[in-house]
This record gives C-alpha cells, sequence and structure tokens, in this order.
C-alpha cells in the first residue's frame, strides 16, 4: 500500500513539475513573439509633438527631427498669439505621425486689422478649421462643379481672400464637387468670341477649330461636335467649325 502511494505521489509530482515548466515555457514564448514586438513598437513610433504656442521654425524643426514635414496652410489675426506662433495644428498632439504625410499649422500674423486668410485649394475640413481659430464665423458651405479643383477642395470664398473682416463679419465656402455632367450648348451661327464665352458659361472649352473659307460674310460657327443638346462632362473641349456667312446675311 506505501509502495503504490509513492508511486501514485512520484507521478503527480512529475506531471505538476511538468505543467509548471510547459506554462513557463508558453509564457516566454507568447512574451517574444507577442508582447515584446508591440513594446518595441510603442518605443520606436513617433507622436506628434505639441506645436500650439511655438515659433515657426522651433515647431518646423521639432517636427523635422520626429520624421515629417511642416506645412503651413496660412496666416491668421490673432489677438492672443505673438506674431510668428503657431496657433493651429493639424494631427493634434498625441497621435501617431503618418508616414509621408505632413504635420499642417496656421501661424499668428499678429495683431491687426482681420482680413480674410487665402483658403483657395485648401481641403474643405482644412479651410473651416483655419476659420476657426481665426474665430471667423461661416454663413454656410456651397458646393459647386469644377474640372478644375480636386473634389473636396476650396474654389473661393466670399469675401475674397484679403477683404477686410468686421467683428460681426461672417463667410461664405465654396468647395468643388468635382466634374459634373452639363447640356452641350448650341453654338452655330455665334461670332468665335460668342461661341467661347458660351462655352465657358457652361463649365466647356473650345477645343480644335477649323475654317472654311467663302461666303464673304463674318466668320461664324457653322458646326459643333458634339452637337447642341448632348451631354459632356465640365472641363470637355467643343470642336469648332468656323466658316463665313453669307453677305447679305452679314448686311441683315
Amino acid at each position: 500500500m506505501n509502495e503504490a502511494r509513492f508511486r501514485i505521489w512520484t507521478v503527480g509530482l512529475a506531471v505538476l513539475v511538468i505543467g509548471t515548466l510547459g506554462a513557463f515555457i508558453v509564457g516566454r514564448l507568447a512574451a517574444n513573439f507577442f508582447l515584446l514586438p508591440a513594446t518595441l513598437t510603442r518605443e520606436s513610433r513617433s507622436d506628434v509633438p505639441d506645436l500650439v504656442g511655438r515659433e515657426l521654425e522651433d515647431a518646423r524643426e521639432e517636427v523635422e527631427d520626429a520624421g515629417a514635414a511642416l506645412d503651413v496652410l496660412g496666416l491668421v489675426y490673432s489677438a492672443e498669439a505673438d506674431s510668428g506662433a503657431v496657433v493651429f495644428q493639424y494631427p493634434p498632439q498625441g497621435l501617431p505621425l503618418e508616414k509621408g504625410k505632413p504635420v499642417e499649422v496656421i501661424v499668428a500674423a499678429g495683431q491687426g486689422e482681420r482680413r480674410m486668410p487665402d483658403l483657395v485649394e485648401l481641403p474643405e475640413a482644412s479651410a473651416l478649421a483655419m476659420l476657426e481659430t481665426a474665430g471667423i464665423p461661416v454663413a454656410g458651405v456651397r458646393g459647386a462643379a469644377h474640372e478644375g479643383f480636386e473634389k473636396g477642395t476650396v474654389i473661393s470664398t466670399d469675401p475674397s481672400a484679403g477683404a477686410p473682416l468686421g467683428a460681426q463679419d461672417s463667410v461664405v465656402v465654396v468647395v468643388s464637387r468635382g466634374d459634373a455632367i452639363v447640356e452641350v450648348p448650341s453654338l452655330i451661327g455665334k461670332s468665335p468670341e460668342e461661341a467661347a464665352a458660351t462655352l465657358q458659361g457652361a463649365h466647356l472649352r473650345v477645343g480644335e477649330t477649323t475654317f472654311a473659307a467663302g461666303g464673304g460674310g463674318e466668320v461664324v460657327v457653322l458646326g459643333q461636335d458634339p452637337p447642341a443638346g448632348g451631354l459632356a462632362r465640365t472641363g470637355a473641349v467643343v470642336n469648332l467649325h468656323l466658316g463665313q456667312g453669307a453677305e447679305d446675311e452679314a448686311a441683315e
């Protein structure tokens, strides 16, 4: 009986020792494969520094030391910050720096008459953030089709950049919706200048122009491609075929 108990106790102790060693080894492996890389990642990751209130050159140097570039969105008048100091930044402090993406800042232009900042070609979010930092209320954001501006960027503002702003003045921001589909207007019988102005009003452009001599009258549009009434994307070209109208038509 005692010998049997001794054997059972010996086997149990061996199982306990093996289990303990196994758990220790598994724990070490988990630490090496999961916890250690995460720790190294946290240690090597660069976070966005706090730039608000810093002089522009100091802020630029700190961002470049962290491995990113600094992009100045514009200047705003501020009664609460010295000229040349950062008053706004994006991304904010503490977020991880994204490789290849700059840190955007707005810099104080000192105290003085408040003027409308230049927002043209800025992303909508950055433009609205700049206005908020400058304390300029936004009366509205309006979308418009425009082939010359990337979708989501500012086309224009009302009032325009540089205009003086009173204490109660607000701003309307026009943002590009990108290309749009428009109807091709009729250009037949128009002079080249009238045709170009008509196309510009429809957000289209003059394309290839051909000319056929004869007729003796004023030069007008005799044909167009695509034809009137068709659909085209804004920024598309319309080819014009020009010629001289009849002399009696010119006299009329």
